[in-house]
């Protein structure tokens, strides 16, 4: 380029010298003015000079200069000697810094020492109110980036190169020729600058990308970790809209890079306003530069002081963000104190704390249940007296009209009435009278509560609770202790590790953004700070090999670079350790002991809690358990007054006295056999061969039976019979081992003989519960349930009914097995309807109904997590299907599922869960808290980490 002239003139003709050169670039360079201290000047290249004329002087005719305080608009126009436009004259601007200075934390460890977050928000703020001057104009700033606003130690704000705007004033039209990709928006990427006329909603975009990367630690809000196959430059991902921050990860297939704060750092406010600058509704309307000059006032009054670090601010209810990253990335510091460091004494009395820690009475062991149960046997109560009377006198009835029965047929009376009163003594006595089912439902619903109380005595009278808390204390003490020594080491460290010291240093001082690096790029190293990578100490093959897009090639070019300025290093000796690493060490002891301390005094009132929590448990567990117990053995004594007595007793002697009535209880009036005359025989008795002809063929009549008794068959009474291969057992006889007396009949085929009882029937065992499907026999006019337990389809709804109730904890399969027996005989229980498995009409329809009850446990409060869960408020998955259903049992999505094996309460809405996981036939052990707030539910897993569900609309 051609050298400047040292003397120009102004438009009225006045000298202006050239003094100290401040900087050059593609255009021009910017000078001191001798003798003003208030002014700078801008020359251009005298091949840029001319193109620059018209606008620069529509720009000063304006008086922009004068009215704008935030913007170094031109102030005169300048000329050569000989009438030539040289440039122009604007206020200049001292003790400022580029802003990227100030949000990279490792330049801004040098650049500006001693601020806080609150800095960088009022920073930012005063950002947005510089561009909203521009807009109030009527220009467009057009090239929004990183180098054309700078920053004071106060985070006030100025705009340069006012030059390159575009400009619409007194009817004339200048367009903005440049533009920086990381900062042009989607809709522009690719574009010719020069023949674009800009709006201030592209303006709004790189306000939005510059704001981004001051309030997330220099990282810009496209680069990130690509999902999908391939590279992602940034170019590509800016025009795709990949914003690689959002909480619509499906959409974008981008995650954001490690350790970096997060939009759930910040209030929903804010990241809804860069989930819609950085989406594609932004092409439409992205938030104004005003409107984040509203948000950011907002967010300077929802900060906070961090309690574990007096250097860190975060938003109100959140968590701090930069302890989170500090604690990710050994040697990061987000923010240093600007207050002088005051480190806390190391030597505690840790004898005192020991002592607190040993005062808390460990409740100990649960004992057995039954030592805590005091009662025994009782009568039932004065309801269940009424149903046992009752049943003693059916029972009694029946044995009455069997003896009825019986003598009727002693004394002569007409036989087929006397047997229908004995068949109706045996029907009585087996006649199923729903008050004896009621008190066996009773007795089976008071065992299911007794081994309830049992299970819950077992599972949450201990003090597992009581000794976690006790070693996590003693953990604490023990860290404690040992702090002094950490101290000591750090200290030692870093005199062994001086030349690393000095040489890290030296090497900290190299941006990569101002280097000249082969292949490195303004959206590369875009990306590269986006991972935390911004000088050449940060330089680590191994870190940046895991950034998509930087391949071998690329890493090379960056070691050289790193290993060319190492040789430039020269190691002092001699050089003391460096004061602000000795503050280093000695500020990252304190800060850990400060959140030791905290941590402990927690740790010792949750010690005290859980102490008195397990005792407090332990009570209202006896008392439940106490009360199961006695309903128990109350429902065994009332089954035991009905059945063992009564009930056996009534059926014998009825099915006995009917047996006997048959056998021979006949009357015992010697009457001779009428026969008609027309079948008498000439003989009265038959010859031998004869009378045995007859015994082999006639059928045995029961002996002494009347000649009017009828040919009807009786059935045996149901029993219970062994397999077939043993049901004629040789005690009895395949016929009755007796013969008539050939004097009293007659052989003839009129004679009316009594037919032998029938063979033995066989009846299968019945299938075992866990095997069986119940399908209520249905009677006429009854309706029949809709859906069949023996059809997939429908035993898959009822599965997933009961799942969502609570009562059944595994995925749904269709298959109808032995957890789904337990499943729906709990539900009919709950719902005072006989505890068994049948499935009716009135199951299904109280199943499938609004006010179907879910389990119920001893508090409201165990059942706030149950429910069906969304990762995105407002919608409840495709076709209604929840992402996440959890019951009291476990918890279940389209990935895997999880067992509860232990849920604790952890605080009013939180609780701690041991379980079994399984996706993808991976199986994990896990342990995990949930925590509900409003329709927010939070899980965080040991093995998987923190998600956020919201509960699906009803």
């Amino acid at each position: 380029m051609n050298a400047h002239p040292k003397v120009l003139q102004d438009s009225l003709g006045q000298q202006v010298r050239l003094g100290r050169e401040l900087g050059k670039g593609g255009e021009g360079a910017v000078y001191e003015a001798q003798g003003r201290t208030d002014l700078a000047l801008k020359i251009y290249w005298p091949n840029k000079a001319a193109v620059r004329q018209d606008k620069i002087a529509a720009m000063v005719a304006a008086g922009w200069a004068k009215s704008n305080t935030f913007v170094a608009f031109p102030v005169e126009p300048l000329y050569t000697s000989s009438g030539l436009f040289a440039g122009f004259s604007m206020k200049r601007i001292g003790g400022h810094k580029p802003v990227h200075l100030l949000y990279s934390p490792s330049s801004r460890k040098l650049e500006f020492t001693g601020i806080d977050f609150r800095f960088l928000i009022r920073a930012a703020l005063n950002i947005a109110t510089a561009v909203t001057s521009v807009h109030t104009t009527g220009c467009v700033v057009g090239d929004i980036n990183h180098s054309g606003f700078l920053v004071s130690d106060q985070a006030t704000i100025t705009l340069i190169d006012s030059d390159s705007f575009q400009v619409a004033t007194s009817g004339k039209h200048f367009l903005c020729q440049v533009g920086t990709p990381e900062y042009t928006p989607p809709e522009l990427q690719s574009s010719r600058f020069d023949r674009i006329n800009r709006t201030r909603n592209h303006d709004n975009f790189g306000l939005a990308v510059l704001l981004f990367q001051l309030l997330f630690m220099g990282r810009h809000p496209y680069s990130g970790v690509f999902l999908g196959k391939g590279e992602m430059p940034l170019e590509r991902s800016i025009s795709e809209f990949r914003f690689a921050y959002s909480s619509r990860r499906s959409s974008t297939n981008m995650n954001p890079p490690p350790n970096v704060p997060l939009l759930s750092d910040f209030p929903d406010s804010i990241a809804a306003a860069f989930e819609k600058a950085f989406g594609r509704e932004g092409a439409q309307e992205r938030p104004a530069a005003q409107t984040w000059v509203a948000l950011l006032r907002q967010l300077e009054g929802e900060l906070q002081k961090c309690q574990s670090n007096p250097a860190h601010h975060h938003v109100k209810g959140k968590q701090c963000a930069w302890c989170r990253m500090e604690q990710a990335v050994p040697g990061f510091i987000a923010f240093t104190s600007s207050q002088p460091l005051h480190v806390l004494p190391l030597h505690i009395d840790i004898t005192q704390l020991v002592a607190l820690i040993n005062s808390i009475k460990d409740p100990g062991p649960a004992p057995d249940i039954n030592s805590v149960v005091t009662g025994s046997a009782t009568a039932p109560t004065p309801m269940r007296f009424a149903p046992i009377a009752y049943l003693r006198e059916q029972y009694g009835i029946a044995i009455g009209v069997s003896i009825i029965g019986f003598l009727l047929l002693q004394v002569g009376f007409v036989a087929l009435p006397a047997y229908i009163v004995c068949g109706a003594g045996i029907a009585f006595s087996f006649y199923p009278n729903p008050r004896a089912k009621a008190i066996a439902d009773a007795r089976k619903q008071a065992e299911a509560t007794w081994r309830l109380a049992k299970n819950s005595w077992s599972g949450q009278a201990g003090n597992a609770k009581f000794l976690e808390m006790r070693r996590e204390s003693d953990a604490l003490v023990r860290e404690l202790t040992a702090l002094p020594g950490e101290e000591q080491r750090g200290l030692q460290q870093l005199e062994t590790r001086k030349r690393d010291v000095q040489l890290n240093r030296f090497l900290e001082r190299f941006q990569i953004e101002h280097a000249k690096i082969r292949k490195i790029g303004s959206g590369r190293k875009a990306v590269l700070a986006s991972f935390g990578i911004e000088t050449a100490a940060d330089i680590d093959q191994q870190q940046i090999s895991r950034i998509q897009g930087f391949g071998p090639g690329l890493i090379a070019e960056l070691i050289g670079w790193r290993r060319g300025l190492e040789h430039r290093f020269v190691f002092n000796a001699n050089e003391p350790l460096s004061s602000n690493d000795i503050a280093t060490v000695k500020s990252l002891i304190a800060n850990k002991k400060l959140d030791t301390e905290n941590k402990l005094r927690t740790t010792i009132n949750n010690l005290q809690t859980a102490a008195i929590s397990t005792a407090n448990q332990r009570r209202s567990l006896a008392f439940s358990a106490n009360a199961a117990f006695a309903r128990l053995k109350e429902a065994e004594v009332a089954e035991r007054l009905v059945h063992p007595i009564f009930a056996r007793v009534a059926k014998a002697v009825a099915i006995g006295l009917f047996v006997l009535a048959l056998m021979g209880g006949g009357p015992s009036i010697n009457k001779p056999t009428v026969v008609p005359p027309q079948l008498q025989l000439k003989a009265q008795t038959p010859p031998p061969q004869q009378q045995r002809a007859v015994e082999q063929r006639v059928p045995v009549p029961i002996p002494s039976a009347p000649t009017s008794l009828p040919s009807l068959p009786m059935p045996a009474p149901v029993q219970r019979v062994e397999p077939r291969a043993t049901a004629r057992p040789s005690s009895i006889p395949a016929e009755p081992p007796f013969r008539a007396p050939a004097a009293r009949v007659e052989p003839s085929e009129s004679t009316r003989v009594a037919p032998p009882l029938p063979a033995p029937i066989d009846i299968p065992d019945s299938p075992l519960l866990s095997d069986r499907v119940e399908q209520a026999d249905v009677p006429v006019g009854v309706e029949p349930p809709k859906l069949d337990l023996a059809r997939p389809s429908d035993a898959l709804a009822i599965q997933k009914r009961l799942v969502e109730l609570g009562y059944l904890a595994f995925a749904p399969d269709g298959k109808w097995g032995p957890k789904s027996v337990r499943a729906l005989r709990e539900f009919r229980a709950a719902n005072q309807l006989p505890n068994d498995s049948v499935w009716d009409r009135a199951t299904e329809a109280k199943l499938f109904s609004d006010d179907a009850p879910p389990v119920v446990t001893d508090s409201p409060s165990n059942t706030a997590f149950v429910g069906a869960w969304t990762n995105e408020r407002g919608a409840c998955g495709n076709d209604g299907v929840p992402p996440l259903r959890i019951t009291n049992a476990g918890a279940e999505s389209a990935g895997g599922r999880c067992a509860f094996q232990n849920v604790r309460p952890e605080a009013s809405a939180s609780w701690r869960v041991t379980a079994r996981c399984i996706v993808n036939d991976k199986t994990w052990s896990t342990e995990i808290l949930l925590t509900v707030s409003g329709d927010q539910l939070t899980w965080i897993s040991s093995a998987k980490g923190r998600s956020q569900y919201f509960r699906c609309p009803k």
